[in-house]
């Protein structure tokens, strides 16, 4: 079958254009129209389209060492079959913000002829080649790159898998800057398929020991990773290249793939400080034994120099400039005019000035100057709380006002003025006006629900209120998660939908929440178990409530805290114990960092196995987010530690939710006053 413009694929989705094409298939931007009342709503996904086989040379390869037409076709089956156990193992995997949500897929056999066509349905995003065209990456955006990816790679290890292909094609970027990482082990399956001309040039970020065919371990993303990030740093060559002002030949390529292969030390980057390239050497060692081990080593080494920057330099290189007259935000090479109520900062050590500077971000700089003034003139300085502190750590105010605010989601947080309803985007800017009863988060097609005068709507990111006829048969429908939505009919039942709202379970619950990573909870009558994504109930009804996050989710890093009686337990999605410990209390995962619970009337810190980070001492405490910060109550206030257990802002606040990966955050003043802030 050939793909093209128009082309109909799952149903209802069109193709609109090609966007890309490699030796793993072809890449297209697909489009599903949702109609109502003589208004149409667009909704944008990806569509890759797999070859099985990938050309006829390869066929003529299989067919040359086989014995008959039956042996060729279970020859590439077994690929086939290969890709789609990676594409499932894909799917366990979404929700977590820097990995590419895969969310639909369909096998094509073709007619009359050894083949199959693979179509991938996928979150759209931007390749990172393609992105690079239009940014020049700096040290700090590279530190960055180098955090998110290893984030991935630790959620996925968390889960048994590695990578082995992490390069450059496999690294996507979202419209928010964040670096994702996609095809977990399919583009090394369809080399397999290929002949060796095929494959030529897929070893430039192989480990040593992988290429020379010697046992390997979860290093070995490591050390890929290490050869992205000073490939970044180094006018786009990887090491042993020659310089930019001269061409790069084949025997260039084979010299310096010959070089590391033999256990040459990268050359140094002059432009690079000592401290980032001291990661990239241990990284990028030849030696496994010797070698960064494991993606966690490798974010927590990237961590601590961001955050050692961000110390140092105050808010240099962190924030964008302000004038009288006019503010940009400058975010990862993109540039936004700032919302009300917004501030502005960049990345980049380059200060660049916008345009329609807003009032309310003249008053908060100000403000923020007369306090900063205040404090240096009167030698302020706040007392430790407890043994482990430092002193108080800096924030600015971005703003201020809100009745309520939540924590961030995918992008956006909601936020409550004058008792209704809006969202802010992860930066604080307002992007829908608040104006609705209630509001859910956005779900993976992009809509969200939402409560106006007594009825519940589907809202998209553009504040349109989507309807379908199918949306009267339910009471209330959730949002879309793992490919699933929780509804609930009139008749007070609860089941799931697909994400075409096409029944996929019995509605025979008295409750349902989203799935998250394969897991989701079900009530009946007072009990609460645990059902997998093939809609499989998992545990019996013998949890007497669910741990759940601010999207109504259960499951991170595969686990779930469960209540039994009034304790609560650590289990996996079938019921089983991670951890013999019975907690007080507990927050939900809000990354692959610790989770706060609570034991003998104080709260501390555990990892996702069980085990124990951070003492028993706080009154009350928030799970550690992507960006390595915890909310935690101290004296009958909040603030923010860092995973070594340090103060980075000291209790000051009533209430405060978790960091985004911005630093931004929304606590609650004494006055009762909800805020945005974001740590420096």
């Amino acid at each position: 079958m050939e793909y093209h413009t128009g082309t109909v694929v799952f149903g209802d989705w069109v193709i609109v254009e090609k966007i890309g094409e490699g030796a793993s298939g072809q890449v297209f931007k697909i489009q599903k129209t949702i109609e109502r009342n003589n208004s149409k709503t667009y909704v944008y996904s990806a569509l890759k389209v797999i070859r099985i086989p990938r050309s006829a040379s390869d066929v003529y390869e299989v067919r040359n060492a086989s014995t008959d037409e039956k042996s060729v076709t279970e020859y590439f089956q077994k690929y086939v079959d290969q890709i789609i156990n990676e594409i499932e193992i894909m799917s366990e995997l979404k929700g977590h913000p820097n990995i590419v949500s895969y969310e639909d897929h369909s096998v094509i056999p073709h007619r009359g002829e050894v083949g199959w066509d693979i179509l991938l349905k996928m979150e759209l995003l931007i390749p990172f080649q393609e992105w690079q065209t239009n940014h020049m990456l700096d040290e700090t955006e590279v530190l960055k790159l180098g955090r998110d990816i290893s984030a991935a790679l630790a959620f996925a290890r968390n889960r048994g898998l590695v990578h082995r292909d992490v390069k450059p094609q496999n690294i996507f970027v979202d419209e928010f800057g964040n670096f994702k990482l996609g095809d977990f082990g399919i583009s090394r399956t369809i080399e397999k398929t290929m002949s060796g001309l095929s494959r030529k040039g897929t070893e430039s970020y192989m480990a040593p020991e992988v290429y020379n065919g010697n046992a390997y371990g979860e290093s070995v993303d490591v050390y890929s990773l290490g050869l992205v990030l000073y490939k970044c740093l180094n006018n786009n060559r990887l090491p042993f290249f020659p310089p930019i002002s001269k061409p790069i030949r084949y025997s260039d390529r084979e010299e310096a793939l010959n070089k590391r292969m033999a256990g040459y030390r990268i050359p140094e980057l002059e432009n690079v400080t000592d401290e980032f390239m001291e990661i990239l050497y241990k990284a990028c060692e030849f030696n496994p034994q010797k070698r960064i081990k494991n993606a966690e080593e490798l974010y927590e080494s990237l961590d601590l120099l961001e955050k050692k920057r961000r110390q140092e330099s105050g808010t240099k290189n962190y924030y964008g400039k302000r004038d009288a007259e006019k503010t940009e935000l400058i975010e990862n090479g993109k540039m936004y005019h700032t919302g009300r109520n917004s501030g502005s900062r960049t990345y980049t050590s380059e200060k660049k000035q916008g345009k329609n500077r807003k009032t309310a971000g003249v008053i908060g700089a100000f403000a923020v100057v007369c306090m900063l003034f205040l404090v240096i003139a009167a030698g302020y300085k706040i007392l430790p709380y407890i043994n482990n502190s430092e002193e108080k750590g800096s924030y600015r105010i971005i703003s201020d006002g809100y009745e309520m605010l939540t924590q961030t989601y995918d992008g956006y947080m909601r936020m409550q003025r004058n008792e209704k309803w809006g969202y802010l985007d992860e930066m604080g800017r307002e992007v829908i006006p608040a104006e609705y009863d209630f509001i859910k988060f956005f779900g993976e097609n992009g809509l969200a629900p939402a409560q106006k005068d007594g009825r519940w709507y589907y809202i998209d990111k553009e504040n349109n209120i989507v309807e379908n006829p199918v949306f009267d048969e339910y009471e209330y429908m959730g949002i879309l998660s793992n490919g699933f939505i929780p509804a609930k009919q009139w008749d007070g039942k609860w089941g799931y939908l697909d994400s075409d709202f096409n029944k996929v379970s019995t509605f025979e619950y008295d409750q349902a929440l989203p799935f998250l990573n394969g897991i989701a909870a079900v009530k009946k009558g007072e009990m609460w178990a645990l059902i997998n994504n093939n809609m499989e109930v998992t545990t019996d009804y013998i949890y007497d409530n669910i741990v759940v996050d601010g999207r109504e989710m259960c499951s991170y890093n595969n686990v779930v805290f469960v209540y039994v009686g009034d304790k609560k337990y650590l289990v996996n999605g079938n019921g089983k114990k991670i951890c013999e410990d019975a907690f007080e209390d507990a927050a939900p995962f809000l990354s692959v960092g610790p989770v706060a619970v609570e034991m003998n009337g104080k709260w501390g810190y555990i990892s996702s196995d069980g085990k124990k980070v951070i003492d028993y001492q706080y009154e009350r405490g928030r799970s550690f987010t992507q960006i390595g910060y915890a909310a935690a109550k101290q004296n009958g206030k909040y603030g923010y530690i860092d995973e070594k257990n340090h103060w980075v802002i000291q209790p000051e606040f009533i209430q405060a939710k978790a960091c985004n990966d911005h630093g931004i955050a929304a606590v609650e003043s004494e006055e009762g006053i909800w805020k945005l802030i974001q740590i420096e």
